[in-house]
């Protein structure tokens, strides 16, 4: 027992850092002994009304033997979870299993905190402690009178039946996770994700700190985020202390406040936004105090020494997060690059890249009033719409950042989560979700945090804003220093077809994935893969259209070509015949130049047809790039790449994105027959029999009772251990049977031996099992035993499996079966929940689907059966973590119906990130060896 009073069955993973309603942060964790003082200092500040709401009785202060009951409870029959501002309460809620599966539910709020969504996240989590105890149903006593309550329990998306009795309102509903209770969490979670980003990309003042000795890195980097502030057109108060760096004002006569210079943080007037850091990890740490005591929102740290240093490193990390959470502080960094926004005071640069000017080379900073410029942007009011960038390390925001100026491309947002202590890219998704100037979103990935959580945010932004990734590397799945980041036993593969699933379009650079962005931040979404090609070269529009055809795309007739030296007046011709053309979705005009010249003219023309024509355009001109004024017309920018098959590559990415938003809003798999709170009661009490972090095998009758859950039948089997045994079982089953190995190794291997099929009478069984077991003894080394299985139809093996990854969650695998396939890795991935659709596509995208459609003449099988095994699956890995895997192996999928002829079902205890409940990312694990000195020095 520890000092205060948890022994070791405190179930430490329901304890979270969670987001509320108004953007701020706060702790929830199950109670302990030594809350007494604490919940009785909280139930002291409560109103009458909020104690008699409770309690049913006036009770103005809690007795010891309460005190003691309440805090002392068992986190099995009787839960509570508090949700702690430092040392205070602010609210409770508990539970108290009153009958095998229902649990009576109550909660307390202060009332100074009411109208936060404390009650709404409450009830999340301790739902999911419930689902995970085997807890089906909530019940509650609640006085009519009580609105609040009884909203909380409506507004979570459960359905609700109310019954009075004696002036009680009994309430009662089942807390099984569905579609509806899902939206509404998440889209609580989004709104209030998305609002604690506001400190961050809406701030209304800044201040930036550098610490430590003059002239190192803390003042350098410090220092050159003053600077781009200065030169920005920003107009609210920016304070600068430890560098004077950036100058009084911008320029003489920008409309902003002036720099104002400290030299210490306690003469800054508060409150502040937004804080840039930069010092000695110590100093770094040793900050938060006093930007907490400036009602600093947002806080991004670029200096290194954290967790990208090794353990020490990690530990100050570690000691970094857990203080800005306690002081409600989001965190970008450490090792930021900075972020861009723009509040009610304008937009503002607080990040190492300058934006005009000459400072990082000819050619690195877009020119004052380009389309990446600040002043360009405007100074107030409603931002412009351009590009969201997300990047993680310094370099990939550098590269990013410079590469979109190159491009002149208009930046609405900018973040560089540096080692993504906090601050990730699904926050930062979410908060492009409400943005209305972030038209689409670019994010550069090193690592995924959270896949599964990242799925579910891009899959619904996706189906209102276009998103382009890049993910790091040559797998996606390296972990750079300073990221928590759990492993996969999954390949490479899965997060390919999770961005596909998610509407994401990948791109293999970011040169490819800026072309993507600004084709889609400036053309309408093509209708179709049609595509007209124009170009003044005859072989160039020859490269073009084979490059086409090569992306999948269809060459919308013959292309129009025109003489080598064709002026203005010849294309504006031919572009009118063209878009008087029904026949093509998309343009691409590859304007090749002779003379090595831009010929502005012909790019003029070009703006010019595309302004007046509702399809999607894209050029490759001569010495264009980007978003040129020379192709802008009407209001309306064609996006130029630097050459053909980039464009081409550029045009495949939106049209995939166009094709998947047709399908962005279908609902999901729904199959008939599901029932997952008798699948927890089925695995209740097996899974107490597994010890922790160890995995177990169900027997066949436990297996068939869990499938049976999810309406997913297995061909009946005999186990047997002699040929007297096997006759009988045979004559029960039915003739002919399968004869087969029970050992995993063998029992599906008909080349290795271990499965003898259409085995037709007494003799022949008797005769089969002699030899099978002769030679796969031979194979194993050890004795075998037995199963008699009836024969299924004919038809083709399919294998489906299920498994819960500690990085993804549930993953859900198809394939046709044999030894081929496996080898040539022909296995389609998709992540649950999962759309009809997405079932669909996921059985005909491997490369053998032809022969479950009808291969070389042979009839095509019931692939709608064998959808619906995939969809019971996805489902049951989507509602069960602690189903480490499911096979079902072979799938046979005949001209009608399936037979499954075998399932594996491993159970383990659940690790899932991503559990029906709002959470903020865990603090990384204590490393190893010395923690370092990451206490730190408060900063005067």
């Amino acid at each position: 027992m520890g000092e205060d009073g948890v022994g070791e069955d405190y179930p430490w993973h329901w304890a979270a850092d969670v987001v509320l309603r108004d953007g701020a942060t706060m702790h929830i964790r199950p109670i302990r002994p030594d809350d007494a003082d604490a919940l009785q200092r909280m139930h002291l500040a409560q109103s009458p009304e909020s104690i008699y709401f409770r309690f049913f009785a006036p009770v103005p202060r809690l007795g010891e033997k309460d005190l003691y009951r309440f805090t002392h409870v068992d986190h099995h029959n009787r839960v509570a979870l508090v949700m702690v501002d430092g040392a205070e309460i602010r609210a409770v809620g508990r539970f108290d299993v009153v009958a095998p599966g229902d649990a009576e539910v109550a909660f307390n709020v202060v009332d100074t905190e009411r109208g936060r969504g404390l009650g709404s996240v409450l009830l999340e989590h301790l739902a999911a402690a419930a689902r995970e105890l085997g807890v089906t149903r909530f019940v509650a006593d609640v006085l009519p009178a009580n609105a609040r309550m009884v909203r909380v329990f409506g507004d979570a998306g459960y359905e609700v039946a109310q019954r009075l009795e004696d002036g009680v309102l009994s309430i009662s509903f089942s807390i099984e996770e569905t579609e509806r209770s899902w939206q509404v969490m998440a889209e609580r979670e989004r709104h209030a994700e998305a609002l604690s980003m506001g400190g961050l990309l809406q701030a209304a003042s800044v201040v930036v700190l550098g610490l430590g000795p003059e002239g190192e890195e803390g003042h350098v980097l410090a220092g050159r985020v003053a600077q781009a502030l200065a030169a920005g057109a920003f107009t609210g108060p920016v304070h600068v202390v430890g560098t004077a760096a950036g100058g009084p004002t911008a320029e003489p006569g920008a409309p902003r406040q002036p720099t104002q210079v400290h030299r210490a943080i306690g003469e800054v007037p508060g409150p502040v936004d937004l804080a840039v850091v930069s010092g000695p990890p110590r100093d770094v740490v040793g900050s938060v105090p006093a930007l907490r005591d400036l009602g600093v929102r947002a806080m991004v740290v670029l200096s290194h020494g954290f967790g990208e240093s090794g353990p020490a490193g990690m530990a100050r990390q570690r000691e970094l997060l857990r203080r800005t959470r306690a002081a409600g502080i989001r965190v970008v960094g450490p090792a930021s690059f900075g972020v861009v926004g723009h509040g009610p005071a304008g937009r503002y640069n607080a990040t190492l890249w300058l934006e005009s000017g000459d400072v990082t080379g000819p050619g690195d900073a877009p020119a004052a009033g380009s389309a990446g410029d600040s002043r360009a942007a405007g100074s107030s009011g409603e931002a412009p719409e351009g590009l969201g960038l997300f990047a993680q390390s310094l370099a990939a925001g550098l590269a990013v950042r410079s590469a979109a100026a190159r491009r002149n491309l208009p930046v609405a947002t900018f973040v560089s989560a540096g080692n993504r202590m906090d601050v990730s890219g699904n926050d930062t998704m979410q908060f492009w979700s409400q943005h209305p100037a972030t038209a689409v979103g670019v994010v550069v990935l090193e690592s995924m945090g959270n896949p599964r959580k990242f799925s579910r945010i891009a899959r619904r932004l996706s189906a209102s804003k276009p998103l382009v990734a890049v993910i790091s590397g040559q797998t996606g799945q390296a972990t750079p220093p300073g990221h928590a980041v759990r492993t996969s036993r999954e390949p490479q593969r899965v997060l390919t077809e999770m961005l596909r699933q998610a509407g994401v379009v990948r791109s293999r650079t970011v040169r490819e994935m800026l072309d993507v962005a600004a084709l889609m931040l400036t053309q309408p979404l093509p209708a179709g893969p049609r595509t007209a090609v124009v170009s003044s070269s005859t072989a160039l529009a020859g490269l073009v259209s084979d490059v086409l055809r090569a992306e999948g795309l269809e060459v919308a007739g013959e292309p129009v070509t025109l003489p080598p030296l064709a002026g203005a007046a010849q294309y504006e011709d031919a572009l009118a015949r063209l878009t008087a053309r029904d026949d093509f979705d998309a343009v691409i005009v590859a304007h090749a130049a002779p003379l090595a010249t831009t010929d502005r003219e012909v790019a003029a023309v070009i703006a010019r047809a595309a302004a007046r024509d509702p399809r999607t355009w894209v050029a490759s001109v001569y010495g264009l790039h980007g978003l040129d004024e020379a192709l802008t017309a009407e209001g309306r920018r064609v996006p130029a790449t630097g050459t053909v098959e980039d464009a081409v590559t550029a045009l495949a990415g939106v049209v995939q994105h166009a094709r998947w938003r047709t399908g962005a809003t279908d609902p999901l798999v729904a199959p008939p027959g599901i029932d997952p709170a008798g699948a927890r009661r089925v695995l209740a009490d097996l899974l107490s029999a597994v010890p922790q972090h160890e995995r177990r095998t169900l027997d066949r009758t436990a297996t068939q009772a869990l499938l049976a859950c999810y309406g997913i039948e297995i061909l009946a089997a005999e186990p047997v251990r002699d040929a007297d045994e096997a006759v009988a079982a045979a004559e029960a089953t039915g003739w002919p049977v399968a004869l087969k190995v029970s050992d995993a190794v063998l029992r599906h291997r008909m080349d290795l031996g271990g499965v003898r099929l259409d085995v037709a009478d007494a003799d022949a069984l008797r005769e089969a099992m002699t030899q099978v077991r002769t030679r796969s003894e031979r194979v194993l080394g050890h004795p075998v035993t037995f199963e008699v299985q009836a024969m299924a139809p004919p038809g083709v093996a399919c294998v489906v499996r299920g498994s819960e990854d500690d990085l993804y969650g549930p993953v859900v695998a198809f394939g046709l079966g044999g030894d081929a396939t496996e080898l040539l890795g022909d296995v389609s991935y998709r992540i649950p929940p999962l759309t009809s659709r997405d079932v669909s596509e996921m059985v005909r995208s491997v490369r053998a689907a032809p022969r479950l459609l009808g291969h070389r003449g042979l009839p095509p099988v019931d692939v709608a059966a064998l959808e619906d095994v995939v969809a019971r699956v996805s489902m049951l890995t989507d509602d069960l973590p602690e189903v480490a895997e499911v096979l079902l192996n072979p799938v046979i999928v005949g001209e009608e119906g399936v037979q499954i002829a075998s399932a594996v079902v491993t159970v383990a205890h659940p690790l899932r990130q991503d559990a029906g409940r709002r959470a903020l990312p865990e603090p990384p694990a204590e490393p190893t060896g010395d923690a370092g000195d990451g206490g730190g020095a408060e900063v005067g």
